[in-house]
């Protein structure tokens, strides 16, 4: 189960608590927060205060989520929630070699280098070709538009990448 750090700042933590220990009590086998609460939404940073306090009072493993957007981050949100794992969301958007990254590093305490751009476009290749497979190459084609921007977001060329890829028709 994952849930919100509760539904709003004025009492936050307290059904992120009540959802964890229900949770618990029905034999789930972990339980994940996102840090935030729901009218919060994306905005603010993450309670990591919040998520230590969830996972002080459970016996499941606890999964720390928000803002984590790079290894060093992970190391330090563990650390400082003392959680069994972070999970990773919008960073890992056009970035998935992050959770690879983020693996190497709290394993090794080595940072593992940005991957070249001709790796990226090898890494956004491979998923788009995913995306056509499962998809079919109609659908594929619309879906794989929001992936090719995430993947062009930081990038100098966006614009005309994503003009080219939004008017695109086919896989080809």
């Amino acid at each position: 189960h994952r849930a919100r750090a509760g539904l709003c700042r004025a009492c936050r933590g307290l059904s992120g608590e009540h959802a964890s220990r229900s949770c618990a009590t029905a034999s789930a086998r972990g339980f994940g927060n996102t840090g935030r609460t729901r009218d919060q939404q994306y905005a603010g940073s993450a309670e990591y205060d919040t998520i230590a306090r969830l996972k002080s009072i459970l016996r499941i493993p606890v999964i720390a989520n928000g803002d984590i957007d790079s290894p060093r981050k992970a190391k330090q949100v563990l650390d400082a929630t003392g959680c069994d794992a972070v999970m990773v969301g919008r960073a890992a958007q056009g970035r998935p070699w992050i959770l690879g990254q983020i693996g190497h590093y709290l394993a090794t305490g080595e940072l593992v280098p940005e991957p070249s751009l001709r790796q990226v476009r090898d890494i956004l290749l491979g998923h788009l070709g995913h995306l056509h497979a499962f998809y079919g190459e109609a659908t594929g084609v619309r879906i794989a538009r929001k992936h090719l921007g995430w993947y062009a977001k930081d990038r100098p060329e966006n614009a005309a990448f994503r003009s080219v890829v939004n008017s695109a028709q086919t896989a080809d």
